[in-house]
């Protein structure tokens, strides 16, 4: 599972903005994820069509919203199923 797809995955519980996806992928990687470096990757699943941001203001503070598309949501239950493949072989 690469970086997207723990975009994606975390996405398809609830809308985060950038920050709240860095700080959940810091305590899932144990690594200190950069906020710089991951807006490449939500404008690259926002063209693709996985993701929509939305902008918004909260407490005086600009902020972009993102949440799964349909099609994002497929995604996620594709790398679901192979993850699933994967573990069912292990385990065989």
């Amino acid at each position: 599972m690469d970086l997207k797809d723990m975009i994606l995955k975390i996405l398809s519980k609830s809308p985060k903005h950038g920050y709240q996806l860095a700080k959940e992928l810091s305590v899932v990687l144990e690594k200190e994820i950069s906020i710089g470096g991951m807006y490449p990757i939500l404008k690259e699943l926002e063209e693709k069509g996985l993701i929509l941001g939305h902008d918004m203001v909260e407490f005086g503070r600009f902020k972009k919203v993102y949440k799964l598309t349909s099609k994002g949501r497929k995604e996620v239950e594709k790398v679901d199923k192979h993850f699933k493949l994967i573990k069912k072989i292990m385990e065989s």
